[in-house]
């Protein structure tokens, strides 16, 4: 089992795998639709394509925004960070403690800038394996 360390390296990891499946998974479905459409695109076609624009908008204002508060969040952990360290250790150990400090602070951004994009990708993938290309 993970050490409260690793959680989000390991969540990042299986966010980042689970992307790399669903995502070409997708992209083949859109692409065939879109190859399949023909001129005008059916009404339901035409759905598709104004979602997959929507979504795309609305996953990257998600993530940034994410992102933006996730570095506040860091920077005010950062900034008080050396003042909550007990005064009797050494340099050395504070050393360490920012570093890993900075490392769970580089990995909680990565996983709230990833949090929308896997979230669509993955029920998109479930949502078009179940739908058929006309």
């Amino acid at each position: 089992m993970p050490t409260r360390r690793h959680r989000g390296a390991v969540r990042n990891s299986r966010r980042t795998l689970e992307l790399a499946v669903a995502v070409p998974q997708v992209v083949m479905h859109r692409l065939g639709r879109a190859a399949l459409a023909g001129s005008p695109p059916s009404s339901r076609d035409r759905r598709e394509f104004e979602r997959m624009y929507v979504e795309k908008i609305a996953a990257f204002n998600e993530a940034c925004s994410a992102l933006a508060m996730e570095t506040v969040r860091a920077s005010v952990h950062g900034f008080f960070a050396p003042w909550s360290w007990p005064r009797s250790a050494h340099a050395s150990t504070h050393a360490m403690h920012l570093a890993s400090l900075y490392a769970r602070m580089g990995i909680g951004m990565v996983d709230q800038a990833m949090a929308p994009y896997h979230r669509r990708a993955v029920a998109n993938a479930r949502r078009l394996a179940r739908v058929r290309v006309r």
